[in-house]
């Protein structure tokens, strides 16, 4: 190599001394050092020396033979996953922990990541994954399409950080979930969450977000691609190593379904588990759920608690489109919620039972009678229209400017009515009509 080496030790001085810098796969001896593969010297979860090598943790040697490897032209010790299998799926491990991401091989070869079928599950940019080098590059179902053994700068090895991992690079990458090809579904991943340019019409994945806004959650909290595939997607977040298998009945067709109320309460009961932070204003959106305090005004209703939820049926609505219809159990989040995220504020759908183009663009609910009204058609305030208090639906009409619809928000939530006193019998204007006359007046309402 036109110079002397002395061999010391099982070190890395002598690969150091042609590969220092980084030069495709490989981003060097600074990056790699700072590797679990480099300084992690025992684990429960994975071998930290490679097996029949007598190299210690970090060496090069442990995955490569320098003398070369039969039926390789890299000097790997073994082709494709069987290279890290042979460390992360040694027979002397104990079971991993429900807790770990990865569960082993035979977890993962079934999954659409795991699958060599799966031509969509190959990472973009071949220069990331050794292309460069002999038999390098990655193919489908291989464990570089998505992660890095020399480090790239990220955690757990990956080649991007974070979303931008499951985007295939970026956003604009036009791969892996930042393309319809990439779902079964035939979602693209990456639209619904840059649909909008507001924060609260998705997760928190942004660093940029994630700092300004004080809340964070990344894909891993609901997915963990080593267990997914097609039909089972999600995970399970206080156990990320476990599918998330819980079922209910949805109460619009009577069929068993995937427990999205339980799922999303995982952190929308304000305990979220590790490594999700949710912002100081939100709600519980669980204690109001499942809240059905007892009746307090005339009539027979409560204004507090989630109407969608347990209560649902119990309030003065009025007329329901099918399939809903009064005396349904609780209803499902996914019916008027995108869980990664849309053009609406708080996540809400485009299309909700078969209405299209639903805009709701900011928090005071302007533009939610589109929302609402594609289940609740007529009289929807009719608990109003009685004795001595209205003769008609006292909805307030379409006002402009700034707004051209109704602001339902002011008054509805998850929380139950809010804003809302209930008048004393025998109100005057000036004094009994404050829940609906008071110094507030959202947009011109007078």
């Amino acid at each position: 190599m036109g110079g002397t080496h002395t061999v010391t030790g099982n070190d890395n001085s002598v690969c150091y001394s042609c590969h220092t810098s980084g030069t495709g796969a490989y981003s060097g001896k600074t990056i790699f050092e700072v590797t679990k593969h480099f300084t992690v010297a025992a684990s429960s979860v994975a071998l930290t020396r490679y097996p029949d090598a007598s190299y210690l943790t970090g060496a090069c040697g442990g995955c490569h033979n320098p003398h070369g490897q039969a039926g390789t032209t890299d000097y790997r010790r073994a082709s494709a996953n069987n290279l890290c299998t042979n460390c992360h799926d040694d027979a002397a491990l104990t079971p991993k922990p429900t807790s770990y991401s990865y569960q082993g091989v035979t977890s993962y070869t079934p999954t659409e990541h795991g699958s060599s079928a799966n031509t969509y599950n190959i990472w973009p940019d071949p220069a990331d994954t050794g292309a460069s080098v002999g038999t390098g590059g990655a193919t489908s179902g291989q464990c570089i399409n998505c992660h890095n053994p020399h480090g790239k700068s990220y955690p757990s090895l990956t080649i991007k950080k974070e979303e931008n991992l499951c985007y295939g690079g970026s956003g604009a990458s036009g791969s892996c979930h930042a393309s319809v090809n990439g779902s079964v579904s035939g979602i693209n991943i990456y639209s619904q969450f840059s649909a909008s340019s507001d924060p609260l019409s998705r997760h928190s994945l942004t660093d940029s977000e994630q700092s300004s806004g004080g809340s964070k959650v990344e894909c891993k909290n609901c997915h963990n691609p080593h267990i997914a595939s097609a039909t089972q997607k999600i995970a399970d977040p206080e156990s990320k190593g476990s599918s998330y298998t819980s079922t209910m009945t949805d109460p619009k067709d009577g069929q068993t379904t995937l427990n999205y109320v339980g799922f999303c309460n995982r952190c929308h009961d304000n305990v979220p588990p590790e490594g999700v932070v949710l912002p100081l204003s939100i709600i519980n959106i669980k204690s109001n759920y499942e809240s059905n305090p007892p009746d307090d005004i005339p009539g027979g209703i409560d204004e507090t608690g989630d109407w969608h939820g347990v209560k649902t049926g119990t309030g003065w609505g009025g007329t329901l489109q099918a399939p809903y219809s009064r005396g349904l159990s609780a209803l499902l989040c996914s019916d008027c919620h995108e869980s990664h995220g849309s053009s609406n504020i708080y996540h809400f759908k485009e299309t909700v039972n078969g209405k299209t183009g639903i805009s709701v663009t900011d928090s005071s609910g302007k533009g939610a009678d589109a929302l609402c009204t594609a289940c609740h058609s007529t009289d929807n305030h009719d608990g109003c229209v009685t004795g001595d208090c209205h003769a008609q639906d006292p909805v307030p009409p379409t006002v402009t400017p700034p707004g051209t619809q109704t602001p339902c928000f002011y008054c509805h939530s998850h929380q139950g009515i809010e804003n809302w006193p209930y008048p004393e019998p025998g109100h005057v204007l000036e004094t009994g009509c404050e829940h609906c006359h008071q110094d507030w007046y959202p947009y011109d309402w007078q």
